[in-house]
């Protein structure tokens, strides 16, 4: 391209840039068919120029000849590319893209926009050519610019770029506005604050909790001014960098505080302070901090004491007095509590005071319980001392002893150490030293030990005269005094100074205490007289035998209470030659033996309550045996009760075959619970006895085992079917219990003939027994491995004959196992009536009903009167007078009944003699032939001895022993019926 060419595209440019500045722009632009994607608008802020870049790929249909509006508005292209100028027109203000001869084309467009300033904002808007995506890009606008796109998404700010999203079609509009920076305002705040002033003895400690209100400005550094004698320990607040203290021109010190983080609102501060006191009693002038620059400055102010310090505030200038609590302070856990405080409010910062400080010295009073110890080897004694301190706090506590005492053991509140130095006299001073001064009520415990002691070799009775304990400074001293000794000693006063008896008053219950006394005021004394006791043994023994194979084990429990002296050697005796004898107990050294007699050494003196065991060995015969049970005998007692129990888990016979009278034989019951807890065996016998010597000779015979039953049948069920002819026919059922059986040995009743054979449901064959040699014995085969508590269901079925079909017999089959319940149910066919005839033990058997009755007495079933007939109104009424049998009684009844009302009928038509006559006779023969009827009755239906009869009868048999068979007789008669005699 020449230059006038491109020269004449340039003032085509030139005019419609300025055409577009002096109209607004077109409401609307061409459309196009071209596709653009990959589309960025790059927006530049350069000194106040706008500057963008169109980037994008146009893709056209090949037979596309139109032109496409890329941009349209106040612009101007700074510089053309190339490619894109054949390409490029002007239409009505619009910059066009021809599209002729191309089917791609990447553009890449700068161009100037128009900045149009209203109100302080500035405006750029144009109209770029139409996407489906149109993303902007914004760079180099000021970072305190507020910009704003009006048709664009949620715009993004990142690293200094602007991102968002424009519409698919239409113009973009931007504008911005430059916001001035913001100028910080001059600082100004004010300050409260908390003093809190502590004088302990050489120390005064500050504390100043300092609170800045920032009203305006950022607070970044603090300064203040130190006036008085004191350093700066600490500085305590939020975002703290450094701190330092230095001088200034005005002879003042001056503490910065350097803040890493500009502060605004309330900023606490606190600042420690400590400066020190000369040798009580002395007068200081604390230190004091004024915030430098701070608008106001007021607060509050503390004065207290720690520790044995007397406080007084004078010489106080700007400051109001106020009560001490409108301005409580919080403790630390192990701080003491201040006994002196003084508040003031002061408004600034001129306000001044003065300190003086005096010592104050503690008082304290105890109240005493000292417990002296004598044994036979060693002395002790033990004091509780209760601190009542008041006016000041203690620092170390003094206390004066026996020269010849150790320390023991010692418990004191906040104890650092203890000192032990010679006082004089025989006397030495323990010196208790506390890590923080102790006050109020407190408790201190001492132990105080020698080893040797009064009556270590002393055989008649001497003094002791009892060590006196003395607490140093103390206002006043009272309390308690105990003795107490071991039980081979007895201790008596002999004389006491100071001291009254309190033996039933002391404070606590003490095993062993001999005397006691109270004492109001030190100095006291007492000497006690030291007696040596002999000693007393009483013996509470167990003898435990357990009798095994061939072997009897024994134990011998000897529970002593030894009072007196104390022992260190004790002795028993072997009377009954045991065997493997061996000792325990507590304190056992070892055990020599000289002859029958053991002595068992201990390493120390026992006293009180002492157990010892001896265990040992009895052999015994395998056939049986006569054996001793007295146990071991202990020696040099004074009295000796106990029990002699006898144990066993084997199956013996125990009888006695030399027992002394002082021995009391106890049933189950009688036996102490706590001697059965110790045998696991059955007890075979226990015996009491309250003194030595006893003999106890018993006879020890083993049981014969016997075998236990390994077949057992839980229930037995039989049915039996009797027909008129005689025949039986049984089903027997039986719940079986085997354990370790393969076979059920069963005998069939003679000349039975069996069917069938089911074991647990499943058909078997029997195996005959041809052992026995009668033909009828069978081995049933049983499941193997079974559960034996799971019951298997054995079911058989046989039949039989009988030589006579009006009397039967029934006959079960024989079980080598128990029966344990059997239940037999009898049936006779539907015209015969089956009747026990030999006491079967018949159960539930229902009686005749009344038609039966009635059918039987007219058939003649029972011809046996004499049996039957028992008179109801006329006791004197016999059959033998009639003559006549059940049957013909009761036709006869109803002859006399008819033939009465036949009389009755007649003699109505008759005349009054006749008819009187027929009356009387007819109502005589009716009366008869209901009483006989009656009487008929009364027996048939009433007499228990009537044997009954039935076709089913149930029969019911508790227990059946093996190798037993069940035998009943039956009478098998025929049912009645009514009307047979005729």
């Amino acid at each position: 391209m020449n230059t006038s060419s491109r020269l004449r595209i340039f003032v085509g440019f030139f005019v419609t840039f300025l055409y577009s500045c002096a109209s607004p722009p077109p409401s609307a632009v061409p459309t196009n068919q071209v596709a653009l994607d990959n589309y960025v608008l790059t927006g530049r802020y350069t000194d106040g120029e706008v500057t963008f870049t169109l980037h994008a790929r146009a893709l056209a249909p090949g037979n596309n000849k139109g032109d496409v509006a890329l941009l349209a508005g106040p612009i101007s292209p700074t510089v053309v590319p190339d490619a894109l100028t054949p390409l490029l027109d002007t239409h009505d203000g619009a910059l066009l893209l021809k599209t002729k001869d191309w089917s791609s084309l990447v553009i890449d467009l700068p161009f100037r926009a128009s900045v149009v300033e209203t109100d302080g904002w500035k405006t750029v808007s144009f109209t770029p050519a139409a996407a489906n995506i149109r993303q902007i890009v914004l760079e180099g606008w000021p970072a305190d610019a507020k910009v704003e796109l009006p048709d664009a998404s949620q715009a993004v700010h990142k690293d200094g770029r602007i991102t968002a999203n424009l519409p698919g079609s239409g113009p973009v509009t931007l504008r911005w506005k430059e916001v001035p920076p913001e100028t910080a305002g001059k600082l100004f705040y004010s300050a409260e604050g908390a003093v809190i002033d502590t004088v302990a003895p050489g120390m005064l400690r500050q504390t100043d909790q300092i609170t800045l209100h920032v009203l305006q400005g950022k607070l970044e550094h603090i300064d203040l001014d130190l006036a008085g004698d004191g350093e700066v320990t600490r500085v305590d607040g939020a975002s703290i960098l450094s701190w330092s203290v230095e001088a200034n021109d005005g002879g003042l010190r001056r503490l910065s505080v350097q803040l890493n983080a500009p502060q605004t609102g309330a900023y606490p501060l606190t600042v420690q302070l400590e400066a020190p006191l000369p040798a009580l009693p002395a007068t200081a002038k604390p230190p004091h901090l004024s915030p430098v620059g701070a608008s106001s400055y007021g607060g509050r102010l503390r004065v207290q004491n720690e520790g044995t310090v007397r406080l007084e505030v004078a010489n106080t200038t700007g400051l109001s007095q106020i009560g001490p609590e409108q301005f409580p302070v919080t403790l630390s856990a192990n701080a003491i509590a201040p006994t002196q405080a003084f508040a003031y409010r002061f408004a600034d910062t001129g306000f001044s005071y003065t300190i003086s400080a005096d010592n104050v010295l503690p008082e304290f009073t105890t109240d005493n319980i000292i417990v002296y110890h004598l044994g036979e080897t060693d002395t002790y004694f033990e004091a509780e001392i209760d601190l009542d301190i008041r006016e000041a706090p203690l620092r170390e506590l003094n206390i004066l002893g026996p020269a010849d005492w150790a320390v023991a053991g010692l418990q004191a509140p906040f104890l650092a150490d203890h000192f032990v130095t010679p006082a004089g006299n025989g006397q030495e001073q323990l010196r208790l030293v506390f890590a923080q001064p102790i006050i109020g009520r407190q408790v201190v415990r001492l132990r105080l030990e020698r080893n040797a002691s009064p009556s270590d070799t002393a055989t008649a009775p001497t003094d002791w005269v009892l060590p006196v304990l003395t607490i140093k400074d103390a206002k006043s001293s009272r309390g308690f005094v105990g003795v107490t000794s071991d039980a081979s000693l007895r201790l008596t006063p002999t004389s006491m100074d100071g001291l009254t008896d309190a033996t039933a008053a002391f404070p606590y219950k003490i095993d062993n205490l001999q005397a006691a006394w109270r004492y109001r005021e030190d100095p006291w004394n007492a000497t006690l007289r030291i007696e040596h006791l002999a000693a007393s043994i009483q013996a509470d023994a167990l003898h435990i035998f357990s009798i095994g194979d061939q072997l009897a084990l024994g134990s011998t429990v000897l529970n002593l209470n030894i009072a007196g002296a104390p022992v260190t050697v004790l002795r028993m005796e072997n009377t009954a030659g045991y065997r493997n004898v061996d000792f325990t107990g507590r304190y056992k050294r070892d055990v020599t033996q000289t002859g029958n007699v053991y002595e068992i050494h201990l390493d120390r003196p026992v006293s009180g309550a002492y157990t010892l065991l001896a265990t040992y060995e009895l052999p015994l015969k395998a056939s049986g045996d006569t054996a001793s049970f007295t146990g071991l005998k202990p020696l040099d007692v004074q009295s000796e009760q106990g029990h002699v129990l006898i144990a066993s888990s084997h199956p013996l016979s125990l009888t006695e075959a030399t027992v002394s009278k002082g021995l009391t034989l106890l049933e189950g019951a009688e036996i102490p619970a706590e001697y059965r807890l110790l045998c696991d065996a059955p007890i075979l016998a226990c015996y009491q006895y309250s003194s030595q010597p006893f003999t106890a000779t018993l006879k020890i015979q083993p049981l014969v085992a016997s075998r236990t039953v390994d077949q057992v049948v839980d229930i037995a069920d039989l049915e039996t079917q009797v027909t008129s002819s005689g025949e039986v026919s049984t089903t027997a059922r039986y719940l079986l219990k085997s354990k370790d059986s393969d076979y059920l040995p069963m005998t069939l009743p003679t000349k039975a003939k069996l069917w069938s054979v089911k074991v647990a449901n499943q058909a078997v064959v029997p195996i005959a027994d041809k052992s026995a040699g009668d033909g009828q014995s069978l081995l049933i085969p049983l499941p193997r491995d079974g559960d034996p508590n799971v019951p298997v269901l054995i079911e058989l079925t046989y039949t039989a004959g009988a030589a006579d079909a009006k009397r039967v017999t029934v006959n079960a089959p024989s079980l080598q196992a128990p029966v344990l319940a059997t239940d037999w149910k009898l049936t006779a066919d539907h015209d015969r009536r089956l009747r026990a005839m030999d006491g079967a033990p018949v159960l539930d058997t229902p009686r005749l009903t009344g038609l039966d009755w009635l059918a039987q007495v007219c058939s003649g079933g029972d011809t046996d009167v004499k049996s039957a007939i028992v008179p109801l109104f006329f006791r004197g009424y016999s059959p033998e007078v009639y003559g006549l049998s059940q049957t013909q009684t009761f036709y006869t009844s109803l002859g006399f009944a008819l033939a009465g009302l036949i009389f009755l009928r007649l003699s109505m038509n008759r005349g009054t003699a006749r008819k009187i006559l027929g009356i009387v006779l007819g109502v005589m023969l009716v009366l008869s032939g209901i009483i006989l009827l009656a009487q008929l009755g009364q027996h048939t239906m009433g007499d228990t001895n009537t044997p009954t009869v039935a076709t089913a009868v149930q029969l019911s048999i508790p227990m059946v022993e093996a190798g037993h068979a069940l035998s009943f007789t039956f009478a098998n008669d025929v049912a009645p019926s009514f009307g047979r005699e005729f």
